[in-house]
Order: C-alpha cells, then sequence, then structure tokens
C-alpha cells in the first residue's frame, strides 16, 4: 500500500524537524538520590535552590549518559490538523553528535535521519525530491540557509545526554510547580534562549523530573518545545531516560508523540559498529545533496512558517 503523497510530505516536514530537534532534556538518575544537595524541594518544602545548583544537577545528569539505543520506536504526527501514518524504526544516539533515526511505514523504509561529528543528513522516500540532503557542521555554523528550523544539539539534549554550560549563563524563575533555567546563547550567528523545565519537587520514575525544553528566538517567540510525558527507569544502570516525548511546533502547526521502547543505555559499539552506523547512507541510486550548495532551499520544501500541503 502506498502512503498518501500529502499525508507523507507531513512526514517529511516532521522528520526533518525531529532533526533539527537536536538540542532539550536531561533526565534524572533514578529515585530520590537524584535531587541535588540543597536543590530540588519537596511538595512540602518551598526552599528554592540556586540557578547554580540546578545547573550542576543538570549536568552531573547528562554526564552519566553516553549512549542510547531505543530498538523499538513509533511517532505520530499530526500537522495543521491531519494525522499521518505511524512511523516505526529505531533510534540510537552516542555523544557528542552521533544520532540514527530510521523508520517504515506500512512496512516500508520511508525515513532515515542522522549525524555524526561532520555532518547531519535526512532522507524521506515519499518527498517531492527523495535525495539525501546533507550539510557538514562547519558549513551550518557558516549561516547555510536550511529549509527548517535547526538546532543540532536538540535531540541529544532532550533526551538527556546535552552538553550543559556553565552555570554563569543560565537564569532561574518559579513558576507554579516548576523551576525554569534559561541560558542564553546563538545559533547561526543569531540570540535564542534554551529553557530548562524541572518539577519542583522530587520525582521517581515514571514521572519526569525534567518535564520540558523549550527554544525561543531573540523576541522570546517559540520556535519548538518538547514536553517529557513519561520516564523510564534502566534496571541495568539504575538511570532513568525518556519513554514518551512530545514535541511541538507552533509556527508549522506540527505535533509529534514520540514512544521509546526496548532501551539501551551507556551499550558499547565497536569503531567498526560506529563508524558503519553513523556514516550517511550511500545509495546507488539515490542522489546526495549538499545543501551548502544549494543558493536556496530545494523546491517542494518550503520554508519555515508557510503553509506546507
Amino acid at each position: 500500500m502506498r502512503p498518501n503523497r500529502s499525508i507523507s510530505r507531513i512526514a517529511l516536514l516532521a522528520g526533518m524537524l525531529l532533526l533539527g530537534a537536536s538540542s532539550g532534556c536531561s533526565t534524572p538518575n533514578a529515585k530520590v538520590d537524584n535531587t541535588p544537595k540543597g536543590g530540588l524541594t519537596s511538595r512540602n518544602n518551598q526552599e528554592t535552590p540556586t540557578a547554580e545548583v540546578l545547573v550542576k544537577y543538570l549536568s552531573r545528569q547528562s554526564s552519566q549518559i553516553q549512549m542510547l539505543d531505543y530498538r523499538d520506536i513509533s511517532m505520530e504526527v499530526t500537522a495543521q490538523g491531519r494525522r499521518a501514518p505511524s512511523i516505526e524504526g529505531y533510534l540510537v544516539c552516542e555523544k557528542a553528535r552521533n544520532f540514527r533515526l530510521a523508520g517504515k511505514v506500512f512496512g516500508a523504509q520511508q525515513v532515515d535521519l542522522g549525524s555524526n561529528n561532520e555532518q547531519f543528513w535526512y532522507w524521506v522516500k515519499q518527498s517531492p525530491e527523495p535525495h539525501i540532503f546533507y550539510c557538514n557542521y562547519t558549513d551550518f555554523e557558516r549561516g547555510v540557509r536550511l529549509p527548517f528550523p535547526f538546532q543540532p544539539e536538540w535531540v541529544l539534549d532532550v533526551l538527556g545526554m546535552g552538553e550543559v554550560s556553565p552555570p554563569e549563563n543560565y537564569t532561574l524563575e518559579v513558576r507554579g510547580n516548576h523551576y525554569e533555567l534559561t541560558e542564553k546563547t546563538q545559533s547561526q550567528g543569531q540570540p535564542i534562549s534554551k529553557v530548562t523545565i524541572i518539577n519542583r519537587y522530587t520525582a521517581s520514575a515514571p514521572v519526569p523530573q525534567i518535564v520540558g525544553k523549550e527554544l525561543r528566538d531573540s523576541r522570546n517567540q517559540l520556535i519548538a518545545k518538547a514536553t517529557i510525558k513519561r520516564v523510564q527507569l534502566d534496571r541495568q544502570t539504575n538511570l532513568v531516560v525518556p519513554k514518551v516525548v512530545v514535541l511541538e511546533y507552533p509556527a508549522q502547526q506540527i505535533s509529534m508523540t514520540l514512544t521509546l521502547d526496548n532501551v539501551t543505555v551507556n551499550g558499547k559499539l565497536s569503531p567498526q559498529e560506529s563508524a558503519r552506523l553513523f556514516r550517511r547512507p550511500n545509495w546507488n541510486d539515490v542522489k546526495s545533496v549538499d545543501l551548502a550548495q544549494l543558493g536556496r532551499p530545494t523546491s517542494g520544501i518550503r520554508q519555515v512558517g508557510a503553509n506546507y500541503r
């Protein structure tokens, strides 16, 4: 059965946005011991920690996760009120920039998204131009124009593997039952804010301690949002990792729900396995296109914020 083309285009944009989501949510180690000393408070304790305490907590959690290998994932996508067919596949991440997501729709390979220390790429079979599009990080950092909002480290951050900046780069606000840590930084020379949303009380799986991440532009407009709905305890490592994550992109009117199962935490890949897994595909019947060589977004892929049909 061939997927409806308009629906598969929704899956195309959603897939690219997911890859662009490479920067969001460190999840805590298991149980009460996750709480930073003098840091996260219980429901009955109103003492507020400093930004430095919370940043050190995030850094400690992130440092404990080096690799995640989800053998069974599903991605449910809704775009502009329309729902795409479910994508089933696998997701493997390894610090610092190694990332691979491959998925099938109706049993046929449809999506391949990836990254390594040098470049990122994406391929969607049912796109108007079913090429492998790629971009080197050096070109990206020079300001290469991309047809989707891209933050290279966001997915790893959402999965609890992101790099944490020094405490002086953050400000802290208390909003209801949450702490909000905001980091002012830049992407492609443009100012952005990265917001981490933390439960004020000590949580344990399946309730997340880190409940969300946001990317905001210089006008404080929301670019992307990740909400951690559920987490899972890996009993081999006693670490907690995401299980259900919702990604939202307001300008594109896209929402994605990722269900992440059958996980191995901090598994070991040989150098040969890592090189094979995190290498851009080279298929004889598929053209590779360098985004840095394109003077404008590829035809069939409209600029961010446009209606996607």
